[in-house]
């Protein structure tokens, strides 16, 4: 399991509130992601852009993403692995 932060939510193309890309917070790499088990147009997700979330690498995407931390405007905050 690796640590997170969202850097930006959308699918390539417009933004969404499903889908995006997260940045590991060890190694700095990219890694797509998009939320599970939707179909039509679902209710927006809790992940936004800045928060810290907990995600599985599979190939060169990021699969169970999970929030761990919501992002608060003017608050440092930390996680632990």
């Amino acid at each position: 399991m690796a640590y997170g932060k969202v850097v930006k939510m959308d699918n390539g193309w417009v933004k969404t509130p499903n889908e995006g890309v997260v940045m590991d917070l060890e190694t700095g790499l990219r890694y797509t992601f998009a939320r599970e088990g939707t179909t039509g147009v679902p209710t927006p997700w809790n992940v936004k852009v800045h928060d810290v979330v907990s995600f599985t690498i599979s190939g060169s995407k990021a699969v169970s993403v999970t929030l761990v931390k919501k992002h608060i405007q003017g608050i440092v905050y930390s996680y632990s692995s």
